[in-house]
């Protein structure tokens, strides 16, 4: 009678009794045989699988490539004005015709060129299927290489299974297997890589990385490579939605003009987006990349080794000489005698 004069209530939990379970930020997700796992370690996996699941890369449209602005002026920043507006001037353009080599920038595929994201992939395969005692043959990995579903190549190639669910859980082990493949590359795909980008920063190239992984994980594998100080700028493909506007992005950060920047890939698409971003690439070819697929580049080679900083500006050699380009030509027709009608004495 006391506690109800006072208004508090005979329940030793005003509110109910406790809920019996755990915390939200402490729910893990927990298999036969598994150790628990963490919220971070489940995000991590579903970006390895986002990217497995990725299909082929778009290389972009015909010079159509724009960014949209707040400015009510220019709405739309395409290639052409990206490179009208970092065009050098004034004190830029004077220091550039001193060290010329500073002029440009260098764009580096990080799957292509410094990892090796197929090779990781079609390991995560094989691991896969001798850890769970599946078929793998070697002609599966080849719709692998070319960014095939896993989900339909478990079910309709494969055929290890039609439950939905089974087939889910073999994608979350892939995932898993690609991370682990993946973060055990400690040295860069394309031979003497790390030599030339002591070069470049040698004579202050500027250089970025373009990569389909998830910023953290592509930084992370930069740092176990030790070539993470050698990038000003790191492109993930999760903000941009085509290849060519990852490099023009990567453009803009390093403050240079499209026209100015050299890509280095080893895949077709990049030849035909990076020209279309009005950019020069460089072809490197492989075993899985050979020189015929590559010919639509403006250099190949199979080590970076081949090729000096020099090299770089004799691709612009020839820059206002290309096929297309409007260029003065010297009349070959006699000139034309003008004759005095009215002359005065």
């Amino acid at each position: 009678m006391l506690q109800k004069q006072m208004g508090c209530s005979a329940h030793p939990y005003p509110s109910g009794p406790p809920r019996a379970g755990i915390s939200r930020k402490r729910v893990v997700q927990t298999r036969a045989g598994q150790e628990p796992q963490g919220p971070r370690e489940i995000q991590q996996k579903q970006q390895y699988l986002k990217h497995i699941s990725r299909g082929p890369p778009v290389s972009g449209s015909e010079r159509g490539e724009a960014f949209f602005t707040l400015s009510p002026s220019s709405p739309l920043l395409d290639v052409d004005s990206l490179n009208e507006q970092l065009r050098p001037t004034g004190a830029a353009r004077l220091r550039n015709v001193q060290q010329p080599d500073q002029a440009y920038g260098l764009i580096f595929n990080l799957d292509n060129v410094i990892a090796n994201t197929r090779a990781a992939l079609a390991k995560a395969w094989k691991d896969l299927s001798v850890a769970k005692g599946l078929p793998c043959p070697e002609d599966t990995l080849r719709l692998v290489r070319y960014g095939s579903c896993p989900e339909r190549i478990m079910m309709d190639v494969l055929r290890w299974s039609r439950d939905p669910k089974v087939v889910r859980a073999l994608c979350w082990d892939l995932a898993e297997a690609y991370g682990a493949a993946l973060m055990e590359q400690t040295t860069p795909t394309a031979p003497g890589l790390r030599e030339w980008l002591d070069s470049a920063a040698t004579y202050s190239v500027p250089c970025a990385a373009v990569s389909t992984l998830d910023r953290p994980t592509a930084r992370r594998l930069l740092e176990k490579m030790h070539l993470h100080d050698h990038f000003v700028h790191l492109q993930s493909a999760d903000e941009m939605c085509t290849t060519a506007q990852s490099f023009l992005s990567s453009a803009l950060q390093l403050q240079r003009p499209p026209n100015h920047c050299v890509v280095f890939d080893d895949c077709p698409l990049s030849i035909t987006a990076a020209h279309n971003a009005s950019m020069k690439i460089v072809g490197i070819r492989s075993k899985e990349q050979p020189a015929y697929r590559l010919r639509g580049a403006d250099v190949t080679a199979s080590s970076l080794s081949e090729l000096k900083i020099y090299n770089i500006r004799r691709l612009f050699a020839n820059t206002d000489l290309e096929f297309g380009n409007l260029v003065k030509q010297q009349s070959t027709d006699p000139p034309r005698i003008r004759r005095v009608r009215n002359a005065t004495l």
